[in-house]
This record gives structure tokens, C-alpha cells and sequence, in this order.
């Protein structure tokens, strides 16, 4: 029983202006917060990070500019706790795919994205963010799969 669902992604809208935030904790809430307000208000650039070709950067701004550079580490904290975030975008490959295919058993539920978004702010309460590798590893995976899962044609 091994059939193909494909996943559509209809009448998702891409915004620019939206910010998505992967806090290390569960809210019982589902709908609209006033998160530029509250949480957003409060965000800061940490100090000197390595951005990936041995150059340090200093940083020292608050979240009133955009954070649009992925190797900045940024502080902020949610009900009191300190948090580390780091901004990570999503490959070409993955951010221009129109539909995904999944193999595997199939509940018949129907999946509609309802909005698309380029990249998000991933925030981790007690290490350096860039040591968390458990959503670096999945995004690799959607990579790896589609790799591992094409079709092999025969040279003949």
C-alpha cells in the first residue's frame, strides 16, 4: 500500500513583510499576537559572529532594521527566559517548489499551504544557535530526499 500524495501549495501568498519565530516552547494559542509589540520590541543584535569566511562582524543594533543577515545571533527573551535566535533562509531549490511529493501511507486528509515564507528566526533558550542541528538537519533532508528518491534510469 504504497501509494503517492502530492501536496499543492494553492493560493499561498508570499509576503515579504512576514516574520516567523521557532521559539523553543509550547503556546496554547493559535491566531493573531501582537508579537512586533511584545516580543519583536525587544531584539538585539549579540556581538562579533563569524559570518561563515573568517570576517568578524560587530554587531550592535536593535530590531527596529531588518534582520536579513543569517549570521547574526540575536538576543531577545519570552516570559522572561533569554533567548538566542538565528535567522535562517531557505535554499532556491526549496523556495520556488510547487508541490512535494510524499510516499508513504496516505490518511485522507487534504493539505493546503496557506501562506509560503522565505525564512525564519530560529530561537534556542540555553546553546549558541548555531550548534542546533535538529531543524539544520530536517531542512538538509528535504534536500537529500529528493535526491535518494528520484528515479534511476538504466544506461543501456
Amino acid at each position: 500500500m504504497n501509494e503517492t500524495l502530492e501536496i499543492k501549495l494553492l493560493n499561498a501568498s508570499e509576503d515579504d513583510t512576514l516574520r516567523i519565530h521557532h521559539l523553543p516552547c509550547k503556546i496554547d494559542h493559535n491566531g493573531q499576537a501582537q508579537v512586533d509589540k511584545y516580543f519583536e520590541a525587544n531584539i538585539k543584535e549579540k556581538g562579533a559572529v563569524n559570518n561563515g569566511d573568517g570576517q568578524q562582524q560587530n554587531g550592535a543594533s536593535s530590531s527596529s532594521e531588518p534582520m536579513n543577515n543569517n549570521s547574526v545571533i540575536f538576543e531577545g527573551s519570552f516570559r522572561g527566559r533569554p533567548l538566542q535566535g538565528k535567522q535562517l533562509n531557505f535554499d532556491e531549490e526549496l523556495k520556488n517548489q510547487d508541490s512535494l511529493d510524499v510516499t508513504g501511507y496516505i490518511i485522507n486528509e487534504d493539505k493546503i499551504c496557506v501562506h509560503r515564507f522565505k525564512e525564519f528566526t530560529m530561537w534556542t533558550l540555553d546553546q549558541d544557535p548555531q550548534l542546533e542541528k535538529d531543524i539544520h538537519s530536517s531542512l538538509d533532508w528535504i534536500q537529500f530526499s529528493s535526491i535518494i528518491h528520484q528515479e534511476i534510469k538504466p544506461n543501456l
